[in-house]
């Protein structure tokens, strides 16, 4: 989760927090958590699912514990959906995920419209901003 424009802390399973890390950086750590995750969960029809599976749901993926950062607790109301303009007077899209899970047709309308950024946002949803008014 976002704490500023710089700077995020990562969730591991549903309890867990990591370490405030670089946002440049967060993919890269996500993934080794994510191969370490692989590397405890068992193989065949045993292997497990999900990180809250593990002994103390996780928490021995992580090493070190860490607090919530204040920052992560959403603080605003969802936007409301569909078309919101900016103070530029370009537009912002914002986008139900239905569920918080980005289907092949979700992505695919999102990388068609989308410039150079895409929101993910606290309420299982995306924004597309900089959307040039028609």
């Amino acid at each position: 989760m976002a704490v500023d424009h710089e700077t995020v802390q990562l969730r591991i399973g549903s309890q867990h927090w990591g370490p405030l890390t670089p946002l440049d950086r967060a993919p890269e750590t996500l993934l080794a958590y994510a191969r370490d995750f692989l590397d405890r969960r068992g193989e065949g029809d045993t292997a497990l699912w999900h990180v809250d599976e593990l002994p103390d749901s996780g928490a021995e993926l992580l090493g070190t514990h860490f607090a919530r950062d204040l920052r992560t607790h959403v603080t605003a109301l969802p936007l409301p959906y569909g078309i919101i303009a900016q103070d530029d007077e370009r537009l912002t899209e914002h986008l139900a995920v239905p569920e918080g899970l980005i289907t092949p047709e979700i992505a695919t309308e999102v990388l068609d419209r989308a410039g150079t950024e895409v929101i993910v946002t606290p309420w299982r949803s995306i924004a597309i901003p900089d959307l040039e008014s028609q």
